[in-house]
């Protein structure tokens, strides 16, 4: 977007990215901490998701410069096994808190498509 003259302004939004088909085993903290980075700067993980209250789906809440609506399918690589991963920004506001708990792992997540 282009302000004033000669001057390109960069816009950033605020958004829940929900997680879909993370794998028991790779439930942490940290593997939506690495998750939610492949789309912008984490921000937070919800509460539910880093307390492990469900497992239907884990959410980051991130900064992204990415104006368009984040639906993308992800690889998570853990030992050598590779997890896909659906990451799509949530279209409702979540009632969720900050967690300072983490858990280390070893996950390396490469973007491997985009979905339309």
């Amino acid at each position: 977007m282009e302000g004033r003259q000669g001057v390109v302004e960069e816009l950033e939004r605020c958004v829940w990215i929900v997680c879909f088909c993370v794998s028991f085993n790779l439930w942490s903290v940290n593997t939506f901490t690495r998750i939610g980075s492949v789309g912008g700067e984490v921000v937070q993980v919800d509460e539910d998701t880093s307390r492990m209250r469900y497992f239907e789906c884990g959410k980051v809440k991130i900064i992204t410069k990415s104006l368009e609506y984040i639906n993308r399918l992800i690889q998570l690589n853990h030992n050598g096994l590779l997890y896909l991963v659906r990451v799509c920004e949530a279209l409702e506001t979540l009632n969720c808190g900050i967690s300072s708990s983490s858990k280390s792992d070893d996950v390396k997540v490469d973007t491997i498509a985009e979905l339309d």
